[in-house]
């Protein structure tokens, strides 16, 4: 199985790759790609980017664990084809907002709850399609939100186990 992140290379990023590893089996491939400027930001054309590298590289899952306040009909074509190729998009939803591309039709978006299965206050409410929780430990830091939550998900579509 083949997984491509889209992400930021900083921390934000290595921490959904590390939960996607380590929920997975060790025959799951794990690949980040940056989809963000200079200044850290994601852009439709960084994420168009990003997207297209993933239409072309034979990747069965797309983790978009941030997101945009709008998108670009590019950036919503390829992932109508990225769809239609049978590749999962799993977006996470959003914190304190929602966002694209996780309000797309046929991406998973992905909300997070805490250990006790409760919405977060962070989850905005009807803005999911499932809920996963979303902390997860780091070199010693605890890290939150639906992007965490998001990573999660990804590996229970890869037959990961939570460990």
């Amino acid at each position: 199985m083949k997984v491509l992140v889209l992400d930021t290379p900083n921390i934000h990023g290595r921490v959904v790759c590390d939960i996607i590893r380590k929920l997975t089996n060790d025959d799951v491939e794990v690949e980040l790609f940056a989809v963000t400027d200079k200044g850290g930001y994601c852009t439709n054309d960084k994420l168009c980017e990003g997207l297209v590298y993933g239409l072309f590289g034979g990747w069965d899952i797309i983790n978009i664990s941030l997101g945009l306040p709008y998108i670009t009909y590019e950036v919503r074509d390829i992932i109508g084809k990225l769809l239609d190729k049978g590749v999962k998009i799993v977006c996470a939803s959003g914190n304190n907002c929602v966002c694209y591309p996780s309000k797309l039709d046929g991406v998973i978006s992905v909300g997070a709850c805490n250990e006790d299965g409760k919405v977060t206050d962070y989850t905005v409410e009807d803005s999911y399609d499932v809920l996963e929780l979303g902390c997860w430990e780091y070199k010693g830091k605890i890290y939150h939100g639906t992007s965490f939550a998001c990573a999660r998900h990804t590996a229970k579509l890869c037959g990961g186990i939570e460990k």
